[in-house]
């Protein structure tokens, strides 16, 4: 094992990780560091003035005393129960095992889905998204702003130069094969064949296509 001149190197060489700190980082913890001692303060002149008045109430003074000790005995249970408070979001109090304490630690998985509920229910469901939209009006306000000629002209430009860029991009074998493709599915979709075949055979049953016949004998003689 290392003896302790050895292993000062190595201490030595380890940065520390408030070596690591930016100057925005560095102050913050100035900052908390100056408002812990405020607070640390204004407990222990609280817990002097109670002292005080206590002996000077047991010595006989007015009632005066009694009022401050009051006074400075609220003041020290509110910076306690402020204390543990604040404490026992993020760690155990004195590292004793409370209950319901180090509560961000323990349960962030549960505060954050509970919070994405909240959220999800009260902002972004389906019917307060329409609803908002509603009393936003916005197909109103876009016909509102479209009636104006200067931004329908400028609107009209814009697609102009789009749909020139789009055709100037694509090709027509690549539009062809988009179209057939979308009629294929949409006829393929519809089950055209049976009304066809009903509607031929009325036309053959009330005799119908007796005239197509005699039209096509007609020009194939001409």
């Amino acid at each position: 094992m290392g003896t302790m001149d050895d292993l000062a190197p190595q201490a030595a060489a380890v940065p520390s990780a408030a070596a690591e700190w930016t100057e925005s980082e560095r102050e913050k913890a100035r900052g908390v560091r100056r408002m812990k001692a405020i607070a640390a303060g204004f407990l222990l002149f609280a817990v002097v003035v109670f002292v005080v008045t206590r002996w000077l109430e047991s010595r006989g003074a007015g009632a005066w005393a009694g009022y401050v000790q009051a006074a400075a005995e609220a003041g020290m249970v509110g910076a306690m129960a402020d204390w543990f408070a604040v404490t026992a979001l993020f760690r155990r109090p004195l590292g004793l095992p409370i209950p319901h304490t180090a509560i961000i630690p323990t349960r962030k998985d549960a505060l954050g889905d509970s919070l994405g509920e909240f959220v999800g229910d009260n902002f972004l469901s389906d019917a307060v998204v329409r609803g908002r939209l509603a009393q936003m009006g916005v197909a109103r306000r876009f016909g509102v702003w479209l009636s104006d000629e200067r931004h329908a002209e400028r609107v009209t430009a814009e697609l102009s130069a789009l749909a020139r860029a789009a055709l100037t991009i694509l090709r027509d074998e690549d539009v062809q094969t988009v179209f057939a493709q979308a009629i294929t599915r949409r006829v393929s979709a519809r089950q055209v064949a049976q009304p066809v075949g009903a509607l031929l055979g009325r036309v053959v049953a009330d005799g119908g296509h007796h005239g197509l016949v005699y039209l096509v004998v007609d020009n194939a003689h001409k």
